[in-house]
């Protein structure tokens, strides 16, 4: 029956932008906590790495808005949806750094900005925000042919008195209101 294998740098996936004196820190480290888990009789569960991956994975990405520029990078819809929720989550959960809660509350207030303005423009172009009310109602007032009575000539004898005209059938012009 073997025992188990001491850590090795091998082991360390996705590290390859550290400097090797931090790898080989990494690595004194990991041997160290084998060697205490090996003396005490410590020994994980059968289902100890699922279950703890599995805890991880449930973990929202502390920079979403890294995540979501990545997504948009890959044009993957799925993986933006992902970092939008993260967003959510860090802006509005504690326990993350304010700079981290800050840039995933601006991812935030992006979504929902561009989600309302394009939901305002559909809806425009719908013609859904027109002025659905009926015209209101124009009252024209008709217009009176204004009649004017004639004077008559009173030049040719100066003592002449101003007669009033005889009614001949006719109505007399009545002052029309003025506009």
């Amino acid at each position: 029956m073997s025992g188990p294998r001491p850590f090795g740098p091998h082991e360390l996936d996705g590290v390859a932008g550290l400097a090797p004196d931090e790898l080989a820190a990494e690595t004194r480290l990991a041997r160290d906590l084998e060697g205490i888990a090996a003396r005490d009789g410590i020994s994980a569960s059968a289902g100890f790495a699922d279950r703890v991956m599995g805890a991880i994975a449930l973990e929202p990405v502390p920079a979403p808005v890294i995540a979501a520029g990545s997504a948009l990078r890959h044009v993957a819809l799925l993986g933006l949806l992902v970092s939008v929720r993260d967003a959510f989550r860090v802006s509005f959960s504690g326990g993350f750094p304010v700079a981290v809660r800050a840039q995933a509350f601006a991812l935030v207030l992006l979504v929902v900005g561009l989600t309302a303005g394009s939901g305002y423009a559909a809806a425009g172009a719908l013609g859904l925000l027109g002025d659905r009310s009926s015209p209101s109602p124009s009252v024209e007032i008709p217009s009176l042919p204004l009649e004017t009575a004639e004077p008559t000539d009173t030049t040719d004898t100066p003592d002449a008195t101003f007669e009033a005209p005889t009614p001949s059938g006719s109505p007399e012009p009545s002052e029309s209101p003025e506009p």
